[in-house]
């Protein structure tokens, strides 16, 4: 089903290019090392339309598991992928391509893993128990954000930006014990973004939640 999903995004990406000689193909380096998520190879393609807006593609894949997936199971395979599609429009005089945007965009996102809770057994305080299990994560979202290209040493460019909006999660477990019916789970005293998800995954919520989109991508021009 991936697969299928990458074809059908990245077919009419293809043809734009062939269409198009103001192509940008950006790579965002901290997606290697993006372990709140998982780290994953990640590219993109920006294709003017006219000289105000421009298309935008990115397609991730999982190359490894992230530090944080480290439980002793292996009730599902650890793999996942992005696919992004974004409109712009650009506000700046910096060129067709360069300056001021601003964008809204649509992304869906699917993980794989293996993780673990704590929890106490039919809310009792004294009586803690480990569950290892798999999740399988899709999520689908929108947001509406802003961002700025600069171009530097002739074709190549930098791209930053930031925006909110929303997503909608949902998540099926294999081989979990935890029952939140019956059940407490342990919290930790600190706040720890890993275990804050790894609750939810064991929770099996669908939550619609608020989405901050931050980063930056570096940029070569065709």
């Amino acid at each position: 089903m991936k697969y299928l999903l990458a074809f059908l995004f990245i077919v009419p990406a293809l043809k734009s290019i062939s269409q198009s000689n103001k192509v940008l193909i950006k790579l965002p380096p901290l997606s290697l090392v993006d372990e709140v998520s998982f780290p994953a190879i990640q590219a993109g393609a920006e294709f003017m339309l006219t000289d105000k807006i421009s298309w935008y593609n990115e397609v991730a894949i999982k190359y490894r598991k992230s530090y944080y997936e480290s439980a002793d199971t292996n009730f599902v395979p650890s793999n996942g992928f992005k696919i992004k599609t974004e409109a712009r429009y650009h506000l700046g005089n910096n060129g067709p391509i360069y300056g001021r945007y601003l964008a809204a965009n649509i992304f869906f996102i699917h993980e794989s893993r293996n993780t673990g809770i704590g929890y106490y057994y039919q809310k009792d305080s004294s009586m803690e128990r480990a569950d290892n299990f798999g999740a399988k994560r899709n999520v689908f979202g929108i947001n509406l954000l802003g961002g700025y290209q600069h171009s530097f040493f002739n074709r190549f460019a930098f791209d930053v930006y930031a925006g909110i909006g929303i997503r909608i999660r949902s998540v099926r477990t294999s081989n979990k014990e935890y029952d939140k019916s019956r059940d407490n789970l342990l919290h930790a005293v600190d706040l720890i973004v890993n275990d804050i998800r790894d609750q939810a995954d064991a929770d099996n919520s669908y939550p619609v939640l608020p989405n901050l989109s931050l980063g930056f991508r570096l940029c070569y021009r065709f």
